[in-house]
């Protein structure tokens, strides 16, 4: 599906808190094994910066300073939101995804990608937003690093490739 789609940039939220950052790196790698030649760049506040900078297969960072890592969330200033739909829109991306933990929602964040024009949206939801995300995966119990991986393979970015993600049946959804 995506490299029919000719994804070539691909833009990457991390919905959640700075210390779980980390914890997006086997996605982020496998995202980068799926997509060589797309340039992924992950959008972030400024006080995450240094952060993500160390994330593997990340080719650029986008801070924005109306961005905010709270307690469960990425949010965005809403007076600030339009520059920041603006920039996103500018930068032409193909694809966004939303990684997140727990139960945080990627409608907030999905919108502005909506807004932006950035026609393939992903993300982990138990609610149906309906056209905020184009893909929208149902989620399962397990660790953030198992859920961002399941995410990439419910939409078809991990396939045939050995990655320790466990084998998740239609009854833990």
């Amino acid at each position: 599906m995506w490299s029919e789609w000719h994804v070539r940039r691909v833009l990457v939220m991390h919905l959640g808190e700075i210390n779980q950052m980390p914890l997006l790196s086997p996605a982020l790698e496998h995202l980068k094994r799926v997509l060589p030649e797309a340039v992924i760049t992950f959008l972030c506040a400024p006080d995450a910066s240094e952060t993500a900078l160390r994330l593997p297969g990340v080719d650029e960072v986008l801070m924005h300073r109306s961005l905010k890592n709270t307690s469960n969330t990425l949010s965005c200033d809403p007076v600030s939101a339009p520059k920041l739909i603006q920039i996103l829109k500018s930068k032409q991306f193909d694809a966004a995804i939303l990684l997140s933990h727990g139960q945080a929602s990627p409608y907030p964040m999905g919108y502005l990608c909506y807004l932006a024009e950035i026609p393939i949206r992903v993300g982990v939801s138990q609610e149906f937003g309906g056209g905020v995300l184009s893909h929208w995966v149902n989620p399962i119990e397990g660790e953030t690093t198992d859920r961002n991986l399941w995410l990439l393979k419910s939409v078809g970015l991990v396939n045939a490739m050995p990655i320790a993600l466990k084998d998740f049946d239609s009854s833990r959804r």
